[in-house]
């Protein structure tokens, strides 16, 4: 907190009241530009981290999408090998696989995305050290995320 202290000696001239006042102005505005120097150096800081951070949640995402991706074409081929055994069931002919003791059926984890970087910075404030465009593009990208859980759900629940 800054403190303006009265002069040790009264100011006789004008010149003297000069000098006090322009010594005070000057105090406050170097005092004002350290401020705002370290808040900007600040700012620069926590962006960077924030983008870092969202960045490193994004690419764990895509390994996500891709064991996801995996899993899924995974089902798909055991649900296309337990159609070919029903088909062969109905028309009479022998089965040589049980589906009952088949260990595919026990389906793979589908492996939900997250943007818990993203949704804690505009909890806290944070998102506003970036541009608007990257901010609206984020919360689009979070938007996604939500119809794709809620599509997994869905798929699981059934």
């Amino acid at each position: 907190m800054l403190g303006v202290h009265a002069p040790h000696n009264p100011a006789h001239t004008w010149r003297d009241f000069s000098v006090h006042i322009a010594t005070i102005v000057l105090g406050l505005l170097i005092a004002i530009g350290l401020e705002q120097s370290v808040e900007t150096v600040h700012n620069r800081h926590a962006r960077h981290q924030l983008l870092e951070d969202v960045h490193e949640e994004l690419e764990s995402n895509q390994m996500k999408d891709r064991m996801t991706q995996e899993s899924l074409a995974s089902l798909r081929v055991y649900l296309a090998s337990l159609n070919h055994v029903l088909m062969e069931k109905r028309s009479g002919k022998a089965v040589s696989i049980d589906p009952a003791l088949d260990t595919r059926r026990a389906m793979s984890p589908l492996y939900g995305s997250s943007m818990s970087a993203w949704e804690s910075a505009k909890e806290s404030g944070r998102a506003a050290l970036l541009p608007s465009k990257q901010i609206r593009l984020y919360d689009r990208f979070e938007m996604q995320l939500g119809y794709r859980r809620d599509a997994i759900t869905a798929f699981e629940q059934a």
